[in-house]
């Protein structure tokens, strides 16, 4: 009859080592890698950081610093730029191009903040910002209408916000020529981009394409 002999102290302290340094190197393995800051602003692995992400109505914006607060920061102002940038009215003067907007800022949905590696090494803090693209791009009506300019007819700036409904009626028979469809498409671009933000002026551009149609004979039936 055979016999197995018990493991010394010795031999039960050496294996009870070794399960634990196997289960050490276990968890060492499961725990996810740290992303580079590249990596960690690639969009397939910003999109990964929200569940509930819908690529048809949600855009992400995304920025790092070794401060979790000013990330954040940078990120909101990336969105704002953006909004600006699609919903801004665009002058034109001297030839230079410039984009003004005075609407509220963009209304994030979400949140989340997640360790990189910057090149140099050190650990930074990425934020990710979830927005709503219909807040960021504007609305289906604004896309239709397409971004707002201000007239290039003569002497347009100013004319629609300090002529009377009349006055600004006369000033359109004549620098348009006539020309209804152009004055009310005009007038329609007005209304559409400040209407939620000046509805007192969207009203008066509405009296002015009224006069228009009356002095042009074309009165809305």
């Amino acid at each position: 009859m055979a016999f197995k002999m018990k493991p010394s102290p010795i031999q039960l302290r050496e294996i009870r080592e070794r399960l634990l340094n196997k289960g050490k190197r276990g968890q060492e393995q499961e725990q996810p890698k740290t992303p580079t800051t590249e990596e960690a602003q690639q969009y397939d692995f910003m999109k990964r950081q929200f569940e509930d992400f819908n690529p048809k109505t949600d855009t992400i914006f995304a920025d790092t610093s070794q401060d979790m607060y000013i990330a954040g920061r940078k990120a909101q102002s990336q969105a704002d730029r953006a909004k600006a940038k699609f919903q801004g009215k665009t002058t034109e003067k001297d030839g230079i191009t410039r984009t003004t907007y005075s609407g509220p800022g963009a209304q994030m949905k979400g949140q989340r903040f997640k360790e990189a590696k910057s090149p140099s090494g050190q650990t930074r803090f990425v934020a990710y910002q979830k927005y709503d693209k219909e807040d960021i791009k504007g609305s289906p009506a604004q896309k239709r209408m397409g971004k707002f300019k201000d007239s290039k007819a003569p002497d347009a700036e100013g004319k629609f916000r300090d002529l009377s409904a009349p006055a600004l009626a006369s000033w359109m028979i004549k620098s348009r020529k006539g020309n209804l469809s152009k004055i009310i498409s005009s007038l329609n671009q007005q209304i559409i981009f400040r209407r939620n933000k000046d509805p007192k002026y969207a009203a008066k551009m509405r009296k002015t394409q009224d006069i228009v149609r009356k002095r042009l004979g074309k009165d809305k039936k």
